[in-house]
């Protein structure tokens, strides 16, 4: 055999044995590395099958012999593995590995099924203002570069007697801002904010801000391991309301420092992280308004209008856990420059009594990935209002949601590394049939939704014995029961019995969830329409825990089954004035309810108009006090029956006075006299929800007070229909 014959024979055997002919870096091993040889022994090579026996070989004429023919042997498996420590695949089975590449996790990570410290709990949203951090606190933590995000965050709030007493007041805003880490020590962010506030003592009532511009760049790095030092410069346009006495807009510039500290950095097993804030508010909102017109706190609250430069501090706490981060802030914004500050009834107040001081606990959720909603609601800790800074809220709710991505990300990238499947016959004992299942599930009430636990569950026709729901979350589990329909019943004490069909599965639970309704125990009420001597008939409809009407005969009772609870009855006659009563329904038994009506007068004193109840006698009062003599009474009952048909849903009570004697005890007399007035109406049992009361002393005369009948007809009380 010739030297290249011979070499064409070991060449075709090696390769019987070789794997495909393409080099694999150690990323790309998938089989089963051998184990490594013991200490001092030396590898042998693995032996070769031995070749079958070659034909016989033949040559042509140029005198070439063929190489001998050798069988080519697969192996079952690879030789190379990506690593000795790789749990082997089972028999029949493929591992599939999943890797992100570096650079392209996710930007907002879900955090569901997190380890209690992982760093990826940290969610980096934005803001109220724009930037970065808490709700109002900011974050020397800005995140990945290159990510944007984009946040929405709606506020509400509602209150009686804010900014003053007697007034309410109700606000709500929406703020939208685009966030942007340009570079790792980098972020900038804009913010667009609007607000529309009522409040019934403002003139206009509706004073909306058409938006505040904030415009900021934020700087931060780290200085030691655990503490992020930052710089904030936030500028800000406040655009003009619209009013003839105010100006186009005002600009403000509000620089702050940074400091976050992360916890987790030192210790595992504490996720906790700090904020604090230092700055200062310098803005011209104070001169948004002409000079000649002073500002009520209701403007400054509505409008944000500061004459006060303001030093600014801000402390935070968050725990980043795995499902949610909860977090609690503190801050404050310090008057500077100010003198002799007053309230809105002219008392001296002092700056801390009176600055912006709020604290704010919310949660930060970030169970899918990219996606944060936040919920807060604030605490106002101010103790007064002062002239010329914007009241503090008792309370202010805010719930938002973040979206973070990389604009110019081409999306995330795997890396799928899989095992060989390794054939291999296993024998698997064959399990005995299963014929039977169960049904389990909760017990329920109708109403609430809460667990009813000790109701008795019964599985008819099966011979079995009931079982019982537990104390602790109302669940039950049946017997085993055979595969099919089997019917069910549920049984409790105060409850309706139920019945339910469940298909029972063989080898399965069924859940199932029974609700029962409650009984309701009914009382038997009985009325009756007297009005002295004379009969009276009429309709009366009756509101609380169930509304229903009763129709009276003259003389005769009207009955009715009612729940338990409180109730109001309104009386609709003819030829009788209209009656409110209160009254109470037991539990059960019976109840007599007998209301006493007046006859209408012929002569009505009351006339209904558009915007008020216009009495044609004044309500008299002993004089220069509050107590309303007994001839006003015919006249206020009058005015209930107006209430009642006229329908109307808000009243409000005016006290008024003539210019006799000092302003400010006219204006304490006329608001007594009006809360008299009120306190009447409720007695005769019109709802307190639906009055108001308000005295104004003279400030609002209806003829001149040079005469004694001009006087007179100024001392009045009047009634104001706000909502029908």
């Amino acid at each position: 055999m010739s030297s290249i014959a011979k070499a064409l024979v070991v060449v075709s055997a090696l390769g019987a044995f070789s794997l495909p002919a393409r080099a694999q870096s150690t990323d790309e091993w998938s089989g089963f590395r051998p184990p490594p040889p013991p200490p001092g022994a030396t590898t042998a090579p693995a032996p070769a099958d031995k070749p079958s026996t070659p034909a016989p070989a033949s040559s042509d004429k140029s005198g070439y012999v063929p190489p001998p023919t050798v069988p080519v042997q697969t192996p079952t498996a690879p030789a190379a593995t990506k690593d000795a420590s790789a749990t082997p695949a089972p028999a029949g089975a493929t591992m599939i590995k999943e890797t992100v590449l570096p650079g392209t996790e996710p930007y907002s990570p879900g955090t569901a099924g997190n380890a209690l410290t992982a760093l990826d709990n940290s969610r980096v949203t934005s803001g109220a203002g724009g930037a970065t951090g808490l709700l109002r606190l900011g974050s020397a933590d800005l995140g990945r570069p290159g990510v944007l995000r984009i946040s929405v965050l709606g506020e509400y709030f509602t209150q009686a007697d804010f900014p003053v007493l007697n007034a309410r007041n109700t606000r709500s805003s929406g703020t939208l801002a685009l966030d942007y880490t340009i570079l790792k020590y980098v972020e900038a962010y804009l913010s667009y904010a609007a607000s529309a506030n009522t409040n019934n003592r403002a003139s206009p009532p509706l004073m909306q801000a058409q938006g505040d511009i904030r415009l900021g760049v934020k700087g931060s790095l780290e200085a030691f391991k655990g503490f992020k030092i930052g710089a904030d410069v936030t500028g800000i346009a406040f655009p003009g309301i619209g009013a003839q006495e105010v100006r186009d807009y005002a600009f403000g510039v509000a620089p702050k420092l940074l400091v976050s500290f992360d916890a987790r950095r030192y210790s595992a097993k504490v996720p906790l992280r700090l904020h604090v804030n230092l700055g200062v508010i310098i803005d011209s909102t104070g001169e948004l308004i002409s000079s000649s017109h002073t500002t009520t706190p209701a403007e400054e609250f509505a409008l944000g209008l500061n004459k006060y430069n303001r030093l600014s501090f801000g402390a935070g706490i968050e725990v980043p856990l795995p499902w949610v981060t909860p977090f609690v802030e503190y801050g404050f914004g310090y008057p500077l420059g100010t003198e002799n500050l007053v309230g809105p009834d002219l008392k001296a107040v002092s700056a801390t009594e009176s600055m912006p001081q709020v604290l704010g606990i919310g949660l930060k959720l970030t169970a899918v990935k990219d996606f944060t909603l936040t919920a807060a609601c604030e605490i106002g800790l101010a103790r007064y209002v002062a002239m010329g800074i914007p009241a503090t809220p008792p309370y202010n709710i805010g719930i938002g949601f973040a979206y973070a991505f990389d604009p110019l990300a081409k999306g995330t990238s795997k890396m799928v590394e899989k095992t060989v499947t390794v054939e291999k016959k296993v024998e698997v004992a064959t399990a005995a049939p299963v014929y039977t299942g169960r049904v389990g599930g909760q017990v329920l009430d109708a109403e609430t939704k809460q667990p009813i636990a000790g109701a008795v569950v019964a599985m008819s026709g099966t011979g079995l014995p009931p079982v019982a729901s537990d104390v602790d979350g109302g669940k039950f589990l049946s017997h085993e029961l055979p595969a099919g329909k089997v019917a069910l019943t549920f049984a409790r004490d105060g409850y309706r019995p139920a019945a339910m069909e469940a298909a029972v599965e063989a080898g399965k639970l069924t859940p199932l969830q029974a609700f029962l309704v409650r009984e309701v125990k009914l009382a038997t009420i009985k009325v009756s329409l007297v009005s002295g001597k004379q009969k009276a008939g009429g309709k009366v409809t009756l509101a609380g825990p169930k509304s229903a009407e009763v129709s009276v005969a003259p003389g005769e009772l009207g009955a009715i089954d009612l729940p338990k609870g409180h109730y109001t009855a309104t009386v609709d006659a003819e030829g009788f004035l209209s009656k409110i009563q209160e009254f109470d329904v037991p539990e059960t038994g019976h109840v007599t309810l007998s209301i006493e009506l007046a006859l209408k007068p012929k002569k009505s004193l009351v006339v209904i108009k558009e915007d008020r109840i216009q009495i044609k006698q004044q309500v008299h009062f002993a004089t220069a006090k509050a107590t309303i003599l007994n001839d006003s009474f015919q006249l206020l009952d009058q005015v209930v029956d107006a209430i009642v048909r006229s329908g109307t849903k808000k009243l409000r009570v005016e006290g008024h006075t003539d210019n006799q004697g000092p302003k400010d005890s006219n204006l304490k007399l006329s608001q007594a006299r009006a809360q008299a007035v009120m306190d009447y109406l409720i007695k005769k049992g019109v709802d307190r929800s639906r009055l108001l009361s308000e005295g104004y002393g003279d400030t609002k005369p209806v003829a001149p007070n040079l005469t004694a009948r001009g006087r007179e007809l100024n001392r009045r009380v009047e009634f104001m229909i706000v909502e029908r």
